[in-house]
Protein backbone atom coordinates (compact mmCIF):
# COMPACT_ATOMS: atom_id res chain seq x y z
CA UNK A 1 0.00 0.00 0.00
CA UNK A 2 2.89 2.37 0.63
CA UNK A 3 3.57 2.60 -3.10
CA UNK A 4 0.11 4.08 -3.67
CA UNK A 5 0.10 6.69 -0.95
CA UNK A 6 2.17 9.59 0.12
CA UNK A 7 1.71 11.93 3.03
CA UNK A 8 2.00 15.69 2.52
CA UNK A 9 3.77 16.93 5.63
CA UNK A 10 2.44 20.39 6.52
CA UNK A 11 -1.07 20.01 5.10
CA UNK A 12 -1.56 16.47 6.40
CA UNK A 13 -3.47 15.59 3.22
CA UNK A 14 -3.36 12.16 1.71
CA UNK A 15 -2.80 11.75 -2.00
CA UNK A 16 -3.79 8.61 -3.85
CA UNK A 17 -1.27 8.16 -6.64
CA UNK A 18 -2.70 5.21 -8.50
CA UNK A 19 -6.47 4.71 -8.39
CA UNK A 20 -9.39 5.03 -5.99
CA UNK A 21 -9.72 1.28 -5.80
CA UNK A 22 -6.32 1.23 -4.06
CA UNK A 23 -7.80 3.16 -1.15
CA UNK A 24 -10.65 0.68 -0.91
CA UNK A 25 -8.25 -2.27 -1.08
CA UNK A 26 -6.39 -0.68 1.80
CA UNK A 27 -9.47 -1.05 4.01
CA UNK A 28 -8.40 -4.68 4.51
CA UNK A 29 -5.11 -3.61 6.08
CA UNK A 30 -4.60 -4.68 9.69
CA UNK A 31 -1.42 -2.79 10.60
CA UNK A 32 -1.04 0.80 11.71
CA UNK A 33 -0.53 3.30 10.01
CA UNK A 34 -2.02 1.62 6.92
CA UNK A 35 -5.40 1.22 8.63
CA UNK A 36 -5.58 4.95 9.28
CA UNK A 37 -4.25 5.90 5.86
CA UNK A 38 -6.73 3.71 4.00
CA UNK A 39 -9.71 4.92 6.03
CA UNK A 40 -8.81 8.59 5.67
CA UNK A 41 -7.75 8.20 2.05
CA UNK A 42 -11.11 6.70 1.14
CA UNK A 43 -12.97 9.42 3.02
CA UNK A 44 -10.97 12.15 1.28
CA UNK A 45 -11.56 10.60 -2.13
CA UNK A 46 -15.29 10.90 -1.56
CA UNK A 47 -14.92 14.58 -0.67
CA UNK A 48 -13.26 15.70 -3.91
CA UNK A 49 -15.11 17.93 -6.35
CA UNK A 50 -17.25 15.80 -8.67
CA UNK A 51 -16.93 12.68 -6.50
CA UNK A 52 -20.37 11.27 -7.45
CA UNK A 53 -19.63 11.45 -11.18
CA UNK A 54 -16.21 9.93 -10.65
CA UNK A 55 -17.30 7.19 -8.23
CA UNK A 56 -20.31 5.76 -10.10
CA UNK A 57 -18.29 4.32 -13.03
CA UNK A 58 -15.89 2.74 -10.52
CA UNK A 59 -18.58 0.83 -8.61
CA UNK A 60 -18.00 -2.48 -10.45
CA UNK A 61 -14.36 -2.37 -9.31
CA UNK A 62 -15.06 -1.07 -5.80
CA UNK A 63 -17.83 -3.49 -4.80
CA UNK A 64 -15.72 -6.71 -4.83
CA UNK A 65 -13.10 -5.02 -2.69
CA UNK A 66 -15.73 -3.71 -0.27
CA UNK A 67 -17.22 -7.19 -0.09
CA UNK A 68 -13.79 -8.59 0.77
CA UNK A 69 -13.58 -6.14 3.68
CA UNK A 70 -17.09 -7.11 4.83
CA UNK A 71 -16.23 -10.83 4.92
CA UNK A 72 -12.78 -10.34 6.44
CA UNK A 73 -12.34 -12.20 9.75
CA UNK A 74 -10.85 -9.15 11.48
CA UNK A 75 -13.61 -7.14 13.21
CA UNK A 76 -11.89 -3.79 12.61
CA UNK A 77 -11.57 -4.50 8.90
CA UNK A 78 -15.28 -5.33 8.80
CA UNK A 79 -16.13 -2.07 10.59
CA UNK A 80 -14.01 -0.04 8.16
CA UNK A 81 -15.72 -1.79 5.25
CA UNK A 82 -19.16 -1.09 6.71
CA UNK A 83 -18.32 2.59 7.26
CA UNK A 84 -16.90 2.88 3.74
CA UNK A 85 -20.07 1.34 2.31
CA UNK A 86 -22.22 3.91 4.08
CA UNK A 87 -19.93 6.76 2.98
CA UNK A 88 -20.07 5.50 -0.60
CA UNK A 89 -23.88 5.31 -0.49
CA UNK A 90 -24.06 8.97 0.51
CA UNK A 91 -22.03 9.92 -2.57
CA UNK A 92 -23.45 7.60 -5.24
CA UNK A 93 -27.01 7.27 -3.92
CA UNK A 94 -29.31 4.99 -5.97
CA UNK A 95 -26.44 4.03 -8.27
CA UNK A 96 -25.36 1.61 -5.54
CA UNK A 97 -28.68 -0.30 -5.64
CA UNK A 98 -27.68 -2.67 -8.43
CA UNK A 99 -24.63 -3.73 -6.43
CA UNK A 100 -26.26 -4.22 -3.02
CA UNK A 101 -27.18 -7.84 -3.66
CA UNK A 102 -23.46 -8.63 -3.62
CA UNK A 103 -23.01 -7.04 -0.21
CA UNK A 104 -26.15 -7.77 1.80
CA UNK A 105 -25.36 -11.45 2.30
CA UNK A 106 -22.02 -10.51 3.83
CA UNK A 107 -23.80 -8.18 6.24
CA UNK A 108 -26.38 -10.79 7.19
CA UNK A 109 -23.62 -13.21 8.22
CA UNK A 110 -22.21 -10.65 10.66
CA UNK A 111 -25.65 -9.92 12.11
CA UNK A 112 -25.32 -13.13 14.08
CA UNK A 113 -22.67 -11.38 16.16
CA UNK A 114 -24.48 -9.27 18.77
CA UNK A 115 -21.86 -6.53 18.77
CA UNK A 116 -22.53 -5.82 15.09
CA UNK A 117 -26.32 -5.91 15.20
CA UNK A 118 -26.75 -2.18 15.89
CA UNK A 119 -24.03 -0.91 13.50
CA UNK A 120 -25.34 -3.10 10.68
CA UNK A 121 -28.94 -2.10 11.31
CA UNK A 122 -27.93 1.55 11.28
CA UNK A 123 -25.93 1.05 8.07
CA UNK A 124 -28.88 -0.68 6.40
CA UNK A 125 -31.14 2.22 7.34
CA UNK A 126 -28.67 4.69 5.83
CA UNK A 127 -28.33 2.60 2.68
CA UNK A 128 -32.10 2.57 2.34
CA UNK A 129 -32.25 6.32 2.94
CA UNK A 130 -29.68 7.08 0.24
CA UNK A 131 -30.80 4.39 -2.18
CA UNK A 132 -34.40 5.41 -2.78
CA UNK A 133 -37.30 3.19 -3.77
CA UNK A 134 -35.43 0.33 -5.44
CA UNK A 135 -33.32 -0.32 -2.37
CA UNK A 136 -36.46 -0.59 -0.20
CA UNK A 137 -37.46 -3.75 -2.04
CA UNK A 138 -33.98 -5.18 -1.54
CA UNK A 139 -34.08 -4.36 2.14
CA UNK A 140 -37.51 -5.93 2.59
CA UNK A 141 -36.11 -9.10 1.04
CA UNK A 142 -33.04 -8.88 3.27
CA UNK A 143 -35.12 -8.39 6.43
CA UNK A 144 -37.11 -11.54 5.61
CA UNK A 145 -33.88 -13.43 4.98
CA UNK A 146 -32.38 -12.18 8.26
CA UNK A 147 -35.48 -13.20 10.19
CA UNK A 148 -35.31 -16.70 8.70
CA UNK A 149 -31.62 -16.99 9.58
CA UNK A 150 -32.37 -15.84 13.13
CA UNK A 151 -35.19 -18.36 13.56
CA UNK A 152 -33.07 -21.20 12.18
CA UNK A 153 -30.17 -20.24 14.46
CA UNK A 154 -32.45 -20.21 17.51
CA UNK A 155 -33.91 -23.62 16.64
CA UNK A 156 -30.40 -25.07 16.29
CA UNK A 157 -29.48 -23.82 19.75
CA UNK A 158 -32.62 -25.34 21.29
CA UNK A 159 -32.12 -28.78 19.76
Amino acid sequence: MTEFLSHCGSMGALIIRNSPSCAVEGLRETQHPYTFVSKEGFRELLLVHGAPEKAVPLLPRLIPVLKAALVHPDDEVFERGLNALVQLSVIVGPSLNDHLKHLLTSLSKRLRDKKFKEPITSALQKLEQHGGGVSKTLFQYQVILLLLVSVISQKRRVT
